[in-house]
């Protein structure tokens, strides 16, 4: 009988820490969730963040691509620009040498 007694306060105990042993495992189950919570709420807000930025890198790239157009654009109206007051420049010398043998023949008619 004791040792039946005795076999019985072992199981008890031994339940008593078993269940101690669950509360324990349950607890640091709880709060390994609560943690993994967090780490995957981090995880979506970074993803969040890594596409506002891919979003923002894309429109800055197209903003740069347009302003490089732009800069080609005022470039090539620069060159046509110069061409033409280049032009310009030599119509007016062969406009100015024509005035002055113009000017010219009139003296030219009076001397003879």
């Amino acid at each position: 009988m004791k040792d039946i007694q005795s076999t019985l306060v072992t199981w008890s105990e031994t339940m008593l820490k078993s269940k101690a042993s669950a509360d324990t495992c349950t607890e640091e189950t709880d709060h390994t969730l609560h943690m993994i919570e967090k780490i995957y709420a981090d995880v979506s807000l970074i993803a969040d963040l890594t596409i506002q930025i891919s979003t923002a890198a894309e429109e800055q790239g197209a903003v740069a691509s347009e302003v490089a157009k732009n800069v080609e654009s005022i470039s090539n109206v620069s060159d046509e620009t110069q061409r033409l007051s280049q032009s310009v420049a030599e119509q007016s010398t062969a406009i100015n040498g024509n005035a002055s043998r113009l000017a010219s023949m009139p003296m030219s008619f009076a001397e003879r």
